[in-house]
């Protein structure tokens, strides 16, 4: 009815404001990312911003694990055992560091 009206546990952000990662982020970072995914229609598309806690780094690989209520799956990524999944940081488009404040 009200589609506007979020929910107050529902927090919206502005991703576009938030830096962008021009290096490879630090285990234990909160980070916002886009991926190319196939539609509906069997097209590319870029996907909406996705969230996600950087596990680990190795060289140009990340392990993400995705944040409560988004899921990252992709043929690109390899799956781990955790739920989490290693990923090229060459392959995230537009991949933002997410800076909590706590007020």
């Amino acid at each position: 009815m009200y589609d506007y009206i979020i929910p107050f546990f529902q927090t919206v952000r502005n991703y576009d404001s938030m830096p962008l990662l021009l290096n490879l982020p630090r285990v234990g970072d909160r980070m916002a990312f886009k991926v190319l995914e196939i539609g509906d229609d069997t097209t590319p598309e870029v996907s909406a911003y996705k969230e996600a806690h950087v596990i680990q780094v190795n060289q140009e690989k990340i392990e993400l694990k995705a944040c409560s209520g988004y899921t990252i799956s992709d043929p690109l990524f390899e799956a781990a055992d955790d739920s989490s999944v290693w990923v090229h940081f060459k392959h995230l488009i537009s991949p933002r560091l997410i800076i909590c404040n706590f007020q």
